[in-house]
Formats: C-alpha cells, sequence, structure tokens
C-alpha cells in the first residue's frame, strides 16, 4: 500500500521541534516531479516505520542519494549534494553553474553534468547562496572562467569516481589543484577538510 504525496506534506507538518524524518521518507520527497518517471509516485508506509531492511542491517539512511534533483529537467539551486542537519542553517555543498552575463538569468547551484568547481558555498535556501569559497594552489587566479574551465579560471577539473555524498557528509578530490576536501555540516556550523595531495602553497579563492 502507498501513501500519495499530498499525505505525506501533511504529516510533515505534524513534525515538530526538528524531528527528522526516516530518510527513505526524504529521498522519495526530493525528487523532483518532472524527473525520472520511473521513480515511484507514491511512498510506501514502511518509509515512516523506520524498518531497517527485514533484517538485512541496512537502514533507511543507507537509501538516500543526494544527487536526485542535481541535473535537469527541475533542476533548482536548492537541490544540492552536499552537507547539512535537518533543518539546519548550515547547508554546505559545491556550485558549479557559472552567471549567465544576462541581467535576469542567473545561474547557480550544482549541475551534475557540468565537470568543474570554482567553489563551495554555505547556504543553498531559497534565493540564498552564501560566501563560495575555494580552495588551490600554484599560481594565483582571480577569474571564475566558464563551466567548461579554462587555463586562467580558478575553476577546478573533478571526476565523479572521487565524489561521494551521504547524508550529512560530501566529499571531492580537485584535479587541478591537488586537493582532497571533505565537507560536513551542523545546525549553524559548516566544517571543510582540506587535505593537499600536491606538495604546493594553498590559498583560497573567497567569492562574494
Amino acid at each position: 500500500m502507498g501513501m500519495k504525496r499530498r499525505e505525506v506534506l501533511k504529516r510533515l507538518t505534524t513534525v515538530a521541534g526538528g524531528t527528522m524524518l526516516p530518510a527513505s521518507a526524504w529521498s522519495v520527497l526530493a525528487q523532483p516531479l518532472t524527473q525520472n518517471a520511473n521513480l515511484p509516485r507514491a511512498l510506501p508506509i514502511r518509509a515512516f516505520a523506520g524498518q531497517d531492511g527485514a533484517g538485512t542491517g541496512r537502514q533507511p539512511v543507507d537509501d538516500v542519494n543526494p544527487f536526485i534533483g542535481t541535473t535537469a529537467p527541475g533542476l533548482r539551486w536548492m537541490l544540492f549534494p552536499g552537507a547539512a542537519m535537518p533543518f539546519g542553517m548550515v547547508k554546505l555543498s559545491p556550485d558549479n553553474k557559472a552567471w549567465s552575463g544576462r541581467a535576469g538569468s542567473v545561474r547557480a547551484g550544482y549541475d551534475y553534468k557540468i565537470p568543474t568547481i570554482p567553489g563551495f558555498s554555505h547556504i543553498h535556501s531559497w534565493a540564498i547562496s552564501g560566501l563560495l569559497m575555494m580552495p588551490a594552489t600554484g599560481p594565483m587566479k582571480i577569474v571564475q572562467g566558464p563551466e567548461s574551465g579554462s587555463p586562467e579560471s580558478f575553476r577546478s577539473r573533478f571526476r565523479h569516481e572521487t565524489e561521494s555524498a551521504s547524508p550529512g557528509y560530501y566529499a571531492v578530490t580537485l584535479d587541478d589543484y591537488g586537493v582532497r576536501c571533505e565537507l560536513t555540516a551542523m545546525t549553524r556550523e559548516g566544517f571543510l577538510s582540506l587535505d593537499k595531495i600536491k606538495s604546493a602553497r594553498l590559498w583560497s579563492v573567497f567569492n562574494c
């Protein structure tokens, strides 16, 4: 037996004091209706029961995919793969979309299909992104550049093979700089751990 989305939303309104829903419920709710027609349109009742996979050792949180909603159609910049707490103020995540240069057509947020990252920002709420910070090594660069990257850009290429995301945790390796980045967040704080793979001076760009 399934539960329609409107019933799920009604239940959300009864959640008080920041109580977290089982992660399997969130994994379905996070999927935009216009995306991936193969996804179920009803939420199994067991998502609210906190079952652990019938003795398999898996927990509902193991079914969460933070990359849901991070590619078109239906892409919105408040859908992100990075680290956040339920109802947390800080949502630390990479951004890789670029401003188009035309008024009213700002592109921001994370798109799974873009192969570069210009930095990480801290909010990702409705119409708010926050301060963008990019760790780097080698010669200093101050131009963000196109989404495809360029020699004068401080963007870095990355590979999905080195990218990892799970509830409350995100990690990626910036290939151009040889820096491993790990992100986690609490309710009002975000933490970014940097591990240099290359032996070079580490510096950061802050893009307001």
